[in-house]
């Protein structure tokens, strides 16, 4: 699928590949509305973007950081609009 689509949702993508994969979805998608889990953890202006899953790395840290998500966003015109 090439177009735009009202929700784009990412939820619990194994390995830490959230920012890898809506980097390439964004290529092909122009979402309304995007929903995926951050890592808040790690507050802005740090980016943080897991590379790759091993024994060690807990499952809670398996997501990007707002801010590196917002700078995978910035190019498509994509906002921050609420964080919960």
């Amino acid at each position: 699928f090439v177009g735009q689509v009202d929700l784009l949702r990412l939820d619990s993508l194994p390995h830490g590949s959230s920012c890898q994969v809506l980097r390439s979805l964004l290529m092909k998608v122009q979402p309304r509305l995007l929903a995926m889990f951050v890592f808040s953890q790690v507050p802005p202006p740090f980016n943080f973007i897991p590379h790759g899953q091993s024994v060690e790395t807990p499952p809670a840290i398996m997501a990007c950081s707002l801010s590196a998500v917002m700078q995978v966003v910035a190019p498509y015109n994509l906002f921050l609009i609420h964080l919960t």
